[in-house]
């Protein structure tokens, strides 16, 4: 694995922490393992798929017993939103991503 690197802190407030991300290159077939109660499941995407037109939806969700609408990502058969979104978002704008919600 090749440490790419970091990307801008973002602040949790569901959680109240910040979270620090990396990014790296990893060679195809390593196994990655699912951090207990952190990760649902580890999805293989690629990359554009992630900036193909219509990836990015809206997606709505039932928080704190309001509605929260933000964009979200529609691929590989799931919906990737929150901080995972905001952290693909990120990433993807800085390989020149200029996609936008539906």
């Amino acid at each position: 694995m090749r440490i790419l690197g970091a990307l801008t802190p973002i602040d949790i407030p569901v959680s109240g922490f910040r979270l620090h991300r990396s990014s790296a290159s990893a060679t195809r077939g390593r196994r990655l393992l699912a951090a207990d109660g952190e990760v649902a499941r580890i999805l293989d995407v690629a990359l554009d798929d992630l900036m193909a037109p219509g990836a990015v939806i809206s997606a709505s969700r039932e928080r704190w017993r309001r509605l929260v609408v933000a964009p979200a990502f529609r691929v590989a058969s799931a919906e990737i939103w929150g901080a995972t979104a905001m952290v693909l978002a990120e990433f993807l704008v800085l390989l020149g991503w200029t996609g936008v919600a539906s």
